[in-house]
């Protein structure tokens, strides 16, 4: 994203100097499709005004609905909608449920390690030996490849 200062001096660049775009990108240190946008932008007068949706007037009641059931598909709502009177696409329809769908946060936090400080000793229990059975193996996890490595005889 280019700040409104950058913006207005390729712009000062572009239309006082007469500079083309390459030499306004290399100056500048931007990319020249940036520099493009930006003398886009201030010919086509900025950004579109933003039209009306046929999902509009169901807004609220789509909130509503994945307050109380966020994991409730779209289709599905979408009947529900359609029950209420919408005509317009279940297209768009999806496309505004997943824009408002709250995230769903995983319940357990993801233990990252960097590779070699974590190992993971997997044990057997022998029927007829009265307890676990030795470390069968160790293994080291290292990104890509995982270690594995037999340790015989030793005791926890």
């Amino acid at each position: 994203m280019i700040s409104p200062e950058i913006r207005a001096q390729i712009r000062r660049y572009f239309y006082a100097e007469h500079w083309k775009i390459g030499t306004i990108a290399r100056e500048l240190g931007v990319h020249p499709d940036a520099v493009r946008n930006a003398i886009e932008a201030q010919r086509l007068g900025g950004a579109q005004p933003v039209r009306p949706s046929m999902v509009d007037p169901y807004l609220e009641f789509i909130r509503q609905t994945l307050d109380q059931h966020p994991r409730l598909r779209a289709t599905r709502i979408y009947q529900m909608a359609r029950d209420r009177g919408y005509t317009g696409s279940v297209v768009q329809l999806r496309r505004t449920v997943a824009r408002l769908r709250p995230q769903i946060r995983e319940p357990f936090l993801r233990l990252e390690t960097f590779p070699g400080e974590q190992a993971q000793v997997d044990c057997a229990f022998r029927p007829g030996h009265g307890g676990p059975s030795p470390p069968g193996s160790v293994l080291l996890r290292h990104d890509p490849v995982v270690f594995a490595r037999l340790v015989s005889g030793v005791l926890l």
